[in-house]
């Protein structure tokens, strides 16, 4: 992915329009089931999870005893 030119990225956007490649639209509807908002929403639910996951098990190793 490529950044495009246009309005400058911030965390306080809430709507964006951006033409999708025939495997993004695709990608995402099968994340939601045939809806592509769902699918966007479940993708970035799924990210979320992974982030915390991996930030628990990261923890987890940083806080056992080392191997013997």
């Amino acid at each position: 992915m490529t950044n495009r030119p246009g309005r400058p990225a911030s965390i306080r956007t809430r709507n964006f329009l951006r033409k999708l490649s025939d495997s993004e639209a695709a990608i995402l509807a099968h994340a939601g089931q045939g809806d592509i908002s769902a699918g966007f929403r479940n993708l970035l639910d799924w990210y979320c999870q992974s982030v915390n996951d991996k930030k628990i098990a990261d923890q987890l190793v940083s806080n056992s005893p080392p191997a013997k």
